[in-house]
């Protein structure tokens, strides 16, 4: 049986808070607008402009960030992973732990 995880990534300045099931990193081949996707990555791509997204598909994605200027925080507690980020325009926290499956 696979794990399922919960996935939140909270923006501070209104609070907005979207729920995933996993999420991606985006690497861009510019910071520029109308930059274009160069490919998804597991972790934040060294030198090279990126966003996050939550829950990517054919038909669309929870959610995405604007290119990501820090990469502040990221650590593991009690199995689950705590991240903070900032963007041009915003700051956010993800989290992601286990989801609780017991029916």
């Amino acid at each position: 049986m696979s794990k399922r995880y919960e996935i939140n990534i909270t923006r501070h300045k209104d609070g907005l808070t979207k729920k995933g099931r996993f999420f991606k990193f985006i690497e861009w081949d510019s910071d520029e607008v109308g930059a274009r996707m160069v490919e998804y990555h597991d972790t934040p791509p060294e030198d090279a402009p990126f966003s996050l997204i939550i829950d990517p598909s054919i038909s669309g994605y929870t959610w995405l960030t604007t290119p990501i200027k820090e990469y502040l925080i990221e650590h593991y507690e009690d199995g689950e992973l705590y991240m903070e980020l900032r963007t041009k325009n915003s700051f956010y926290t993800l989290t992601k732990k286990l989801k609780n499956t017991e029916q």
